[in-house]
């Protein structure tokens, strides 16, 4: 984060840089020295677009927060401790930091540096998920030779399997066969009656039916 620091008090600007730039940051402390807000204006003006971050320590922070938002791409706000830094910066999109010097210890000033770095500081990778079960891929199509291949197997297999279910199946008697078998026992049972045309067909004598 690159940061701008405009103060009325040196040691103040010091120590708001040295935090700052303990954190990681690139700060620039101006050469002004002065309370007055035309000046802090032109300053915070010129330095507008160059900086993420300026914070500007001066007396009547109020006031000068409130003219300095009438710049064009200013967002200033007061901020007199940590939580106040780290709104500013998480929820206000703020650029300016204006902090009253009449009231300010180092204790404040750390606070507040510490509110904009933890904001400005990049978010932890995050861990990586549960491994997605991959979707099956569809099989590479096959070349042509092998298709033809693969199709001559199958009708030599249906073939087979035809050929398998012929053989196991009884033979069935010629229509023409059970016309004549029929047409003779019924002529025999005419000729002989029922029970003796039975016998004779079924090969049992007199005394075997009796």
């Amino acid at each position: 984060m690159r940061v701008y620091i405009i103060s009325d008090n040196i040691d103040y600007g010091i120590a708001a840089s040295n935090m700052l730039s303990g954190g990681g940051s690139s700060v620039i402390i101006s050469e002004l020295r002065s309370n007055d807000v035309k000046d802090l204006l032109t300053d915070l003006k010129g330095s507008a677009g160059s900086y993420d971050m300026t914070v500007m320590i001066c007396t009547n922070a109020r006031d000068n927060a409130i003219s300095a938002n009438k710049l064009p791409g200013v967002r200033a706000v007061v901020c007199k401790d940590y939580e106040d830094a780290s709104e500013a910066v998480a929820n206000t999109r703020a650029n300016v930091v204006v902090v009253d010097s009449t009231k300010l210890t180092k204790k404040a000033l750390s606070d507040i540096a510490s509110g904009l770095l933890e904001q400005q500081a990049p978010a932890p990778a995050a861990t990586p998920a549960r491994a997605r079960a991959k979707a099956p891929t569809q099989p590479a199509p096959m070349p042509p030779q092998q298709m033809q291949g693969h199709g001559s197997l199958l009708s030599s297999i249906k073939q087979d399997i035809s050929k398998g279910v012929s053989s196991i199946r009884k033979p069935s008697v010629p229509q023409a066969s059970q016309g004549q078998a029929g047409s003779g026992l019924l002529s025999d049972i005419k000729k002989k009656g029922a029970k003796k045309a039975i016998q004779d067909a079924l090969g049992l004598g007199d005394d075997q039916g009796q």
